[in-house]
């Protein structure tokens, strides 16, 4: 079985375990999705640092290649589409024309499927999604939204190290990567990728060693979906439907 398949296969389960405790209880809100995104800086271990995340979570890791693969394939997203109810599908598309910025998208845009995939496979939580803005897709009151930075030389060495490559090669990396990832966020969202507003938590992995950084991201996030489940239900009680 393929990742992809791994991947899908786990999700759909989280849905429909997430649909019968709606059931059971009566409830057909939906409660805050406990996501973690992760931003980072090319050569700045942000990858490592995701998996590290999701290994000590038990989540998934969602990055630029796995959702390619899905959006690339018809049968997959057919898969994912199916294991959703109306009203969510109804909400993720939404989310997707609400957050890019200044395009006119179809329904068979790259980027559309793209931030459709993304949300779907992080709509029942339990996912870590590497780049592509989906910080900014789901919105601060999703998940919790990680930048991990770190200064130039110490990436150069970072990818000399882990890469094997030559220092020419890792300082060419650093500077193309960066520019395309500014210029993609900047591009579909018309934000900087830098601005820490965008973010909850910035790590600098220049003295912090991921094996540090990465419990730190799980307190930080499990404190967070407790903060916004409390506000989620709150808002519920008092919302008209419940008076």
């Amino acid at each position: 079985m393929s990742s992809v398949e791994s991947i899908i296969n786990r999700q759909v389960l989280r849905w429909n375990l997430l649909r019968e405790e709606q059931a059971k209880h009566a409830d057909k809100s939906r409660a805050t999705e406990p996501i973690i995104t992760i931003s980072r800086q090319h050569g700045s271990r942000g990858s490592y640092l995701a998996e590290r995340v999701a290994a000590i979570m038990d989540y998934s890791v969602l990055d630029k290649s796995l959702c390619e693969q899905i959006v690339r394939s018809s049968g997959y997203q057919t898969r994912i589409v199916e294991a959703l109810d109306e009203k969510v599908r109804g909400e993720i598309s939404a989310m997707v024309e609400g957050a890019i910025f200044g395009q006119t998208i179809d329904h068979a845009d790259y980027h559309r499927q793209l931030y459709e995939v993304i949300i779907s496979l992080s709509s029942s939580g339990g996912v870590v999604v590497l780049g592509r803005g989906a910080n900014i897709v789901m919105g601060r009151e999703h998940g919790l939204h990680v930048r991990v930075i770190c200064p130039l030389e110490r990436r150069i060495q970072y990818l000399m190290k882990y890469s094997k490559i030559d220092r020419a090669t890792a300082e060419r990396e650093i500077a193309l990567s960066d520019k395309e990832r500014a210029d993609y966020i900047w591009k579909l969202f018309r934000l900087s990728i830098d601005d820490p507003e965008l973010y909850d938590i910035t790590i600098n992995t220049d003295l912090i060693d991921i094996e540090e950084a990465a419990p730190t991201i799980v307190t930080a996030a499990r404190g967070k979906f407790d903060k916004l489940r409390y506000l989620f239900h709150d808002s519920a009680q008092q919302s008209p439907d419940n008076a």
